[in-house]
């Protein structure tokens, strides 16, 4: 007995909650000229869904906004990049003339110590002296 009242109960509630949901709300529009006013009846869940869908779309704009100042960002810094790579590439390829040329000149580079001792100096050596 006991929980049939309380399904009732329950079912009673989401009855009322489902009418509630689906009343009609009527909603007009009375224009200044003399045209005849608009009538719009929209149940009351269709206002909730749409204030939802409109927080929705609002939030995704926004997030889409961010993320495309971001994508700015990124795209200036990536440029900025690219031309380093660029000078860093050709400073790389005269480096490399060069060293064609050394050795050409029958210049060596004398390999670094492996003493584990830190140094920058190399060590050029020629087959005249002119380099000590």
């Amino acid at each position: 007995m006991l929980k049939k009242g309380l399904r009732e109960c329950g079912l009673r509630k989401v009855k009322r909650l489902l009418q509630k949901a689906f009343t009609p709300i009527t909603i007009m529009l009375i224009p200044h000229s003399d045209g005849r006013p608009l009538r719009f009846k929209i149940p009351s869940i269709g206002i909730l869904l749409s204030i939802v869908l409109w927080v929705t779309g609002m939030a995704y704009v926004f997030h889409t906004a961010v993320n495309t100042a971001e994508y700015n960002k990124m795209k200036i810094k990536l440029n900025y990049y690219s031309s380093q790579f660029l000078e860093l590439r050709s400073t790389m390829y005269t480096l490399r003339e060069t060293e064609s040329e050394l050795a050409n000149k029958e210049i060596f580079i004398s390999p670094l110590p492996r003493d584990g001792l830190p140094t920058d100096i190399l060590l050029l050596h020629t087959a005249t002296g002119l380099i000590p």
